[in-house]
């Protein structure tokens, strides 16, 4: 399976703490395991967060 890395730009530094809430993480549900392998791993829906000063930065 192919793994992504996912990586958002956002306006400033209170949107990048945002994106590290427990609001933005979700479990997976695995079909057909049992016991110790059904317990659902918690994932994050952004990897990384920059802002864009951040990115002007890179740029430069």
């Amino acid at each position: 399976t192919e793994k992504v890395y996912h990586v958002t730009i956002m306006p400033c530094y209170d949107k990048k703490l945002e994106a590290a809430r427990d609001d933005f993480i979700f479990a997976v549900e695995r079909q057909g395991e049992t016991g110790q392998e059904a317990a659902e791993p918690r994932v994050s829906e952004v990897d990384c967060v920059l802002t864009s000063g951040e990115m002007l930065d890179l740029f430069k």
